[in-house]
C-alpha cells in the first residue's frame, strides 16, 4: 500500500497537465500512487497523461463514461485509490516537490491516527504568487477543535487541495453521499462538511506546499455571466442537500449550520451582482443576520468541547 495516492482529475487541461505531473513524479518521498481521472475532454491531455504513464508505472489512468466535472471525479479516483491519505490536485496546478515528506513526517509526529491534515498554499493573481496563511502554526487533536479553529478564521476553510485525507475516512464520506446533480461550485464545502462527520483527529502544519495557478480557462476562475448563473445555481443546490441531511450528532448539526451560513453569504453575494440597488441593501442586512447566528453557533461549538 502506498502511503499517498495523488488524484488528479483532467478535463482538457493539455496546456498544464504535464507540469502537474513532473510535480508528481519527481516528490523527494517516492511512496506514492498517482491517480489521473479521464473526465472526457476534447483535448490532448490523455495523450500527455498516457505518455507519462508509460514511463512511470506509479501513474494510473481511470475513464468516466461521460463528463462528471470535478466534484464527482475526484471522487471517483478517492474511491480507486490504494494509498492510505488522499492528496487531490487539480491538474492546472502543481505541488511542492516536499509535499509528500513534509506530510509523512508531520504524520509520524502524531501519537493518533490522522484522519485530515492541513497546509498552506500559494495562490497565483496577476502573475505573482502570495501565501494564503489559513494555518498559521502546528496543531494536533480532536477534530472538534481543528473546526473550531477554522470556523473561526473567516477564510475559505472547505478547499480539498490544502488538505490530506485518510482515505478509509473518505470513502466512508463518499459512500454517504446522496445522488448528485453536476455541480462545479460549492461542492468543496458540501464534501469537507461530509468528511467531517466521519473524522475523528486532525492537524495542521504552516509550510505551503500547494500553488494554485491561474487558468482563465477554468469555470471557476473565469469572471462572466455564465460562471454566475452557475454559481448560484450551484450553491442552492448545495444548500438544498445539506438541508436535507439526517444529522443526529448534535455537534455535527452544528458543522451544518455554519457552514450552511456561509455558503448563503457567498450566495448573496452573487445573486446581488444580477440584482438592482434594493436588494443590494437586503443582502447586506440578510448578511449582518448570519452572520450573528454564525457567531452564536461557533460560540455554542466551544461551549460544548470544553
Amino acid at each position: 500500500m502506498p502511503k499517498f495516492s495523488i488524484i488528479l482529475p483532467a478535463f482538457n487541461v493539455q496546456n498544464y497537465i504535464a507540469r502537474a505531473l513532473e510535480s508528481c513524479i519527481n516528490q523527494s518521498f517516492g511512496d506514492i500512487e498517482i491517480i489521473i481521472v479521464d473526465d472526457c475532454g476534447q483535448d490532448k491531455s490523455m495523450e500527455i497523461a498516457k505518455e507519462f504513464a508509460s514511463r512511470d508505472l506509479r501513474i494510473k489512468i481511470i475513464h468516466n463514461e461521460k463528463n462528471q466535472g470535478t466534484f464527482a471525479s475526484r471522487n471517483n479516483g478517492a474511491l480507486h485509490a490504494s494509498g492510505e491519505y488522499l492528496l487531490f490536485l487539480d491538474s492546472d496546478d502543481y505541488l511542492d516537490l516536499s509535499v509528500c515528506e513534509i506530510l509523512h513526517t508531520a504524520l509520524l509526529e502524531s501519537t493518533q491516527e490522522i484522519d485530515i491534515l492541513g497546509f498552506n498554499f500559494f495562490k497565483q493573481e496577476g502573475g505573482e504568487f502570495y501565501k494564503d496563511s489559513l494555518f498559521e502554526h502546528k496543531f494536533r487533536g480532536k477534530i472538534d477543535a481543528f473546526c473550531i479553529y477554522l470556523f473561526s478564521q473567516g477564510k475559505g476553510y472547505w478547499n480539498l487541495c490544502n488538505k490530506i485525507y485518510k482515505t478509509s475516512t473518505y470513502k466512508n464520506a463518499c459512500n454517504s453521499l446522496p445522488t448528485m446533480q453536476k455541480i462545479t461550485m460549492a461542492e468543496d464545502a458540501f464534501m469537507f462538511l461530509l468528511f467531517l462527520f466521519h473524522a475523528k483527529n486532525a492537524a495542521y502544519i504552516p509550510d505551503a506546499l500547494y500553488f494554485y495557478c491561474e487558468n482563465l480557462d477554468s469555470i471557476t476562475k473565469r469572471n462572466d455571466a455564465q460562471k454566475l448563473a452557475k454559481s448560484i445555481c450551484d450553491h442552492q443546490y448545495v444548500l438544498s442537500q445539506i438541508a436535507s441531511l439526517q444529522i443526529a450528532e448534535p455537534k455535527h448539526a452544528i458543522y451544518a449550520r455554519i457552514i450552511s451560513y456561509d455558503l448563503q453569504c457567498s450566495l448573496l453575494n452573487d445573486t446581488r451582482k444580477t440584482k438592482g440597488f434594493f436588494y443590494y441593501l437586503y443582502s447586506s442586512v440578510r448578511k449582518k443576520y448570519l452572520r450573528l447566528l454564525r457567531k452564536k453557533e461557533l460560540q455554542r461549538l466551544k461551549n460544548d468541547c470544553k
